[in-house]
């Protein structure tokens, strides 16, 4: 081989080994594809947090307000999934609409119920985020009696059927929408407006509790903070 092909030989190999290296840094240095977030993948992340809030909503021809705290998981910033209680705060002030009085006695609600509560949030990275919820479990409502000494007294008091005064227990089912404030990165307020369809255990007729006095609209404000327990799986 003359010193020319030889020469030849070398400046292709050269080239082939040039374009090679330049090749396998191109390769290397390639951005990673964004890797899509999900609850089973290992980046994932799931904070725990609680939720503090204060609700209205109808119960008979009242409006109790009704404190509501919960706690529960956040997964990757979107799906919450928790136990919350309502507790009435106002349970004076929640008549009972159709309970002719003998003499002025009053009768009065008492009135709560608790269950899992699950919501969605689009967008959640945003300063304020629309989302979606269910609130459903089971409560207790009972029909409190106030007599006066003159109430006792009088022959009347002995026709009040004592069955009026019993707890009645029902199943509850409360979708609702709502609009998130992110205020920082641990702490969001949230407006929600929601409607609660109840299913009475009616097993004692003379307790006299339809499901209309209880199914009703809700609205609320609350307050959650996100940032208690927080790690990437």
């Amino acid at each position: 081989m003359n010193k020319r092909n030889r020469f030849s030989s070398i400046i292709g190999l050269s080239c082939s080994l040039l374009l090679t290296i330049v090749c396998l840094t191109a390769k290397s240095q390639e951005a990673e594809s964004p890797v899509k977030k999900t609850i089973l993948n290992s980046k994932a992340t799931v904070r725990l947090v609680s939720k503090a809030g204060i609700r209205a909503t109808k119960v008979d021809h009242s409006i109790a307000l009704m404190a509501q705290p919960s706690i529960g998981i956040l997964f990757n910033e979107k799906l919450f999934a928790g136990i919350a209680t309502d507790l009435a705060l106002n349970e004076q002030s929640l008549k009972d609409a159709s309970y002719k009085s003998i003499k002025d006695e009053t009768s009065r609600w008492e009135f709560n119920y608790t269950g899992l509560n699950l919501e969605y949030i689009f967008s959640p990275l945003r300063s304020i985020s629309p989302g979606i919820g269910l609130y459903t479990g089971w409560g207790k409502a009972e029909r409190n009696f106030t007599w006066n000494s003159l109430s006792k007294q009088s022959p009347e008091w002995a026709l009040v059927d004592k069955n009026f005064c019993r707890k009645g227990y029902f199943f509850f089912a409360e979708p609702s929408v709502s609009l998130s404030f992110n205020l920082s990165q641990s702490v969001s307020l949230k407006a929600n407006a929601g409607y609660r369809f109840v299913n009475f255990n009616n097993t004692i007729a003379a307790m006299q509790m339809p499901d209309k006095k209880f199914n009703g609209l809700s609205g609320a404000m609350t307050v959650m903070f996100s940032n208690i327990f927080k790690t990437s799986r």
